[in-house]
């Protein structure tokens, strides 16, 4: 019995490494990410490069903008929860998620030309799915949705103030490394 127990344990763990692409209320960003799973409980860690694709117009308003190589640099952790569809290519994986970036947002317009609020924290929590598909082997095709809280720390309000209500989604390819 404990073999057995080891084997089927041994089965439902599995590591992977994902690059996604990423929209969220600050614009889009590229991540790369690692997942490992214990039976149906996992944990992701990710790192995000921010790609700063908002257009830039003759007037704009606030938009969040990387100045310098370190303010492209994001990271985020998840919580994912395993749930394999019986003789099926298709894995669902309902997860918790915290990210953060540390951005400026910065304003044009043509009378006061550019102008920039000093780089601070903004932060994103929320819940989702996401759903991986089998396409050969040990890769995946990986889609999530998620909805959520954004924390950001700015002038114009308090430190670690609530903004609102905000959204995100991804798409992009998994390779199973371990599973």
């Amino acid at each position: 019995m404990l073999l057995v127990t080891a084997y089927a344990s041994a089965q439902s763990a599995h590591f992977d490494a994902n690059l996604v692409h990423n929209w969220n209320y600050l614009d889009r960003d590229v991540e790369l990410s690692a997942e490992r799973f214990f039976d149906k409980n996992g944990f992701k860690l990710g790192l995000h490069y921010f790609q700063n694709t908002a257009e830039q117009t003759r007037d704009w308003q606030r938009k969040p903008r990387a100045t310098n190589f370190a303010e492209h640099w994001g990271w985020s952790l998840s919580y994912l929860r395993y749930m394999p569809i019986n003789e099926s290519n298709i894995e669902l994986y309902p997860y918790f998620k915290v990210s953060g970036f540390k951005l400026p947002y910065q304003t044009q317009s043509e009378v006061s030309g550019l102008s920039s609020e000093p780089a601070l924290w903004k932060f994103y929590t929320g819940i989702g799915l996401q759903v991986k598909s089998k396409l050969y082997r040990r890769l995946y095709l990986s889609a999530s949705a998620d909805a959520g809280v954004r924390w950001e720390n700015t002038l114009a309000s308090y430190p670690g103030y609530f903004n609102g209500i905000a959204t995100s989604g991804s798409v992009g390819l998994a390779y199973r490394i371990k599973g």
